[in-house]
């Protein structure tokens, strides 16, 4: 609604200063002009507002629905309303004549000759048409260019929801299996090498706290995300030995490491290629995470 107003002013003194700068080629008289083009702004500018106050009465109403008859009726509706106001704006303009001095600025205006009056009744009708269909135009390009930037935002967020519920269905579907083997290892651990077992279970604190904490943003820095990748591989180390061998090939200084990537989003990468490949002591599985 506010918009819709501030547009519709500037719309309006752009037509009443287009009416004075095409009026000035051929008047002279810069009083005639200036009445004249601040007239045609109060014009367009009140029939705006008056147009939106009822598109806002008959929205809050739910008489609108989109269709081609509710667009006439608008526009019906519209017009009635123009045609009253109009009818006034001339009537203010034939008192206003009668005061001294303003009368003679006004004397170009041949819709209020005492001799043309029954024409300027007759144009009352024709005028008000033109003044109306240009500002409901205007009303429903904005109206239309809102509603698509509205949808296009809807879609956006939609679009963005969908991903992020797909990764958190990826991230229920990766834990489970992760936290049963996990806990094997670790049980295997603390009979056999105590000391791995305490090693582990910070790699592993340090995993979940980083895989169950709430990003908003839905995004981590390169270098968040391979510190989630370093402390996953250092646990599959313990389990797997000389059998699995990794290396991040990225210098620290790497300013590419300060960029944003999907959440939790290499970790499945690796976990993917462990569980997807074979591998022993004498035919080690590689994996090497490098910038391309």
């Amino acid at each position: 609604f506010k918009s819709l107003v501030k547009y519709s002013f500037w719309f309006s003194l752009s037509v009443g200063t287009s009416a004075f700068v095409s009026s000035s080629m051929t008047d002279t008289n810069w009083q005639t002009l200036l009445f004249r083009s601040v007239s045609i702004f109060f014009h367009f500018f009140i029939i705006s507002f008056c147009n939106i106050l009822l598109l806002q009465r008959l929205e809050k109403r739910r008489l609108l629905n989109g269709l081609i008859q509710d667009q006439l009726k608008v526009f019906g509706l519209g017009y009635i309303m123009t045609l009253v106001l109009v009818s006034f704006f001339v009537l203010i303009n034939i008192l206003i004549r009668r005061f001294e001095g303003i009368n003679e600025i006004m004397t170009n205006d041949n819709f209020t000759q005492n001799g043309n009056i029954w024409q300027m009744y007759l144009m009352i009708p024709y005028i008000g048409l033109i003044i109306y269909s240009i500002v409901y135009f205007f009303h429903n390009f904005f109206l239309l260019h809102h509603l698509k930037s509205k949808k296009e935002l809807e879609v956006a967020e939609l679009k963005t929801l969908n991903s992020e519920k797909t990764n958190q269905l990826l991230r229920q579907q990766i834990q489970p299996h992760f936290l049963f083997n996990a806990l094997n290892t670790l049980k295997s651990l603390i009979k056999k090498n105590p000391d791995q077992a305490e090693e582990y279970v910070i790699h592993l604190s340090e995993f979940l706290r980083a895989s169950i904490t709430d990003n908003r943003n839905q995004t981590a820095k390169v270098n968040d995300e391979l510190k989630i990748c370093s402390d996953y591989m250092k646990m599959q180390k313990i389990r797997f030995g000389e059998a699995l061998l990794f290396n991040i090939d990225i210098e620290d200084h790497d300013p590419r490491l300060q960029q944003m990537i999907p959440n939790f989003s290499l970790q499945p990468l690796i976990e993917n290629a462990i569980k997807d490949n074979q591998f022993t002591l004498i035919n080690p599985l590689e994996i090497r995470v490098f910038f391309k």
